[in-house]
């Protein structure tokens, strides 16, 4: 068993590689940001009403996830963007100013989320973007 001064010597390592997953994330969720043609955002469901951009917060309950993407054909790397999936199967891109807010908390677990809701052209099956103020683990 690793003593207390030899996982003190991993920590900045394991900060490391939280951070870059996080920035991963955050770089595949708004790399198609850009994108001109608002057909690419395949975000919703026929029947399903888009949130609107607003700077209200917003609690949203659900379990932490792995986005699917939108297009299934082609080739897919083996990443996971981590998103919030909600009972109803609605599924959010979560993003916080600080990485470990999110980057922290384990896939599965059941979490209230509150923030801001912005829409998002993404190449996952998203209805939008919470920018994150808080999260608590349920």
């Amino acid at each position: 068993m690793p003593t207390l001064s030899q996982t003190k010597r991993y920590l900045p390592f394991i900060i490391i590689i939280v951070l870059l997953v996080c920035g991963a994330t955050v770089y595949a969720l708004t790399r198609d940001e850009s994108s001109p043609n608002p057909a690419t955002n395949t975000s919703s469901k026929p029947g399903q009403e888009q949130p609107q951009q607003t700077s209200q917060p917003i609690t949203v309950v659900g379990n932490v996830s792995c986005l699917t993407r939108s297009d299934t054909n082609g080739p897919h790397d083996m990443s996971c963007a981590i998103g919030l999936q909600t009972e109803s199967g609605e599924s959010y891109a979560i993003s916080a100013l600080d990485p470990t807010t999110t980057g922290s908390i384990p896939t599965g677990t059941r979490v209230e989320v509150t923030g801001s809701v912005t829409q998002q052209t993404s190449p996952y099956n998203i209805v939008g973007l919470i920018t994150v103020s808080s999260i608590q683990r349920l």
